[in-house]
């Protein structure tokens, strides 16, 4: 159970051994998630003939090793990309490639619209 060791006020801003294992398990998922994320885009390179496919992949595998850095705390990555050393700075920028990952269009095939859709399966 979470509770702090004592009601001290010097001692409640120290992480207690719960919390120290809360942010491993953050940090454990966020590398499986940049890993998965990686997976995901070295897969989108299957179709060379799809330059928007291309684009999508190629951002999706620099940014998940964006990701791993940050997780695995890289010092010299730090310095460069300092906003992700805080959990705010890096929580935003999951959610920043996750809406672009949810939101992956390709262009409308119909040209009296300048509007996009998702992928869709043309081959039913």
């Amino acid at each position: 159970h979470c509770t702090m060791v004592s009601d001290s006020p010097e001692l409640q801003s120290r992480p207690t051994k719960c919390m120290l294992c809360v942010f491993r398990f953050v940090r454990i998922v966020g590398a499986c998630c940049a890993t998965a994320l990686i997976i995901v885009g070295i897969l989108g390179f299957t179709n060379i003939f799809n330059l928007h496919q291309i684009a999508n992949s190629v951002f999706y595998v620099s940014f998940g090793f964006l990701f791993l850095c940050a997780e695995a705390r890289f010092g010299m990555f730090l310095y460069y990309f300092s906003f992700m050393k805080t959990a705010l700075g890096l929580g935003l920028c999951y959610v920043f490639v996750g809406l672009r990952a949810l939101g992956m269009t390709e262009p409308n095939p119909d040209p009296k619209t300048k509007y996009y859709e998702p992928y869709r399966n043309t081959n039913v």
